[in-house]
């Protein structure tokens, strides 16, 4: 998360050391999963920060998923600190975004299914796929059904319960 509770150098620093692991274990497919900044209006520094590690991704033709979490969700005026990103997703075709639904891909033999921050998952969803994938991978920004974080909000005192799960 780029934002205010974070200095500017740590969050580049943090950046640009996931940069170098990205590049050195060269995976098929990067996964941002939301929180990209700490608020819905995201100030110019914590933008060009994460520009500065989105666009070599994507210049190298990496495939990108960008799923918006709680802290990039709507604002006063009905944006969201990412919706930039709804054009860069309907004209770059190795970057995916769900910005306010749930959204299929379809990269190789994998299938992923993504859903924002405040949707959820239907057992409806794998079907959405118009051609047959090998794995379908779901993947969210949410918070747990019945799950409670400790006070300092850094671990989980209990999981969620089964029927929570599809």
């Amino acid at each position: 998360m780029i934002g205010e509770e974070r200095s500017y150098r740590r969050s580049k620093q943090s950046l640009d050391e996931l940069s170098n692991i990205i590049e050195d274990r060269n995976p098929d497919v990067i996964v941002i999963a939301g929180d990209i900044y700490d608020g819905p209006d995201p100030g110019k520094d914590e933008v060009y920060l994460f520009h500065r590690f989105l666009i070599p991704l994507l210049q190298r033709g990496r495939q990108v998923i960008v799923i918006p979490g709680n802290h990039d969700s709507e604002s006063k005026g009905g944006k969201t600190a990412i919706d930039f990103m709804g054009p860069m997703d309907k004209a770059i075709t190795h970057l995916h975004v769900a910005l306010r639904k749930s959204k299929t891909i379809k990269i190789g033999r994998f299938g992923f299914i993504i859903w924002p921050w405040g949707t959820y998952p239907k057992k409806s969803d794998p079907n959405k796929f118009s051609t047959r994938t090998e794995y379908n991978i779901g993947v969210m920004h949410t918070s747990l059904i019945g799950a409670q974080v400790s006070d300092d909000g850094r671990t989980m005192k209990k999981g969620f319960p089964h029927s929570a799960a599809l």
